[in-house]
């Protein structure tokens, strides 16, 4: 189930990140450190991006779910990004936000929970499909079980459809697929 915020704790949220990035550059300018600074600075305006993005998309629900999911301790760190045209996904709302929920619960339940794991999450909207490509980096405790999860979430009912996956105990990346 879906935690519900209120408006004073996401901006309580929102303030503790944009704070922390303020830090990052008063670090680097402090320090001199350009490279980083420039590095940080681009990331700041890519991440704020694809907020607009996903917020654009009218998947409200899906929206709130990856913009506060490292709000919370999780075993994974998920970075998204958002490629394409902007355009109503509002249909698939419920069908993308339950999808997933699951995924990443299941990925949390995978890993090594003293290492550091990574989900980078790019979503590509084309004029008659999205698709997701997850690449993990960090330790898999229960591979299998993941292997056999990513075969069988295609063999179902599901809207989503798997189109490739390679995966090792340290390194994964899947692609699913779903038509507009």
């Amino acid at each position: 189930m879906q935690e519900k915020w209120d408006v004073l704790e996401v901006l309580r949220h929102s303030r503790h990140d944009w704070l922390n990035r303020i830090q990052l550059i008063k670090g680097y300018l402090a320090t001199g450190q350009t490279e980083q600074l420039e590095e940080t600075m681009t990331k700041i305006v890519a991440d704020s991006l694809n907020e607009a993005k996903v917020c654009s998309l009218q998947i409200p629900e899906f929206a709130e779910f990856i913009i506060t999911y490292n709000w919370k301790p999780r075993t994974i760190v998920l970075d998204y990004e958002i490629l394409g045209e902007p355009c109503s996904l509002k249909n698939l709302d419920e069908v993308m936000t339950g999808w997933i929920q699951n995924f990443l619960e299941k990925l949390e339940s995978w890993v090594h929970i003293y290492e550091e794991n990574f989900v980078s999450l790019t979503i590509e909207i084309n004029d008659k499909t999205v698709s997701f490509f997850f690449d993990f980096r960090g330790k898999l405790t229960k591979k299998e079980e993941m292997l056999k999860w990513i075969v069988s979430s295609s063999n179902d009912s599901s809207k989503i459809r798997m189109m490739s996956y390679f995966c090792e105990t340290e390194e994964c990346s899947i692609e699913f697929k779903m038509e507009k």
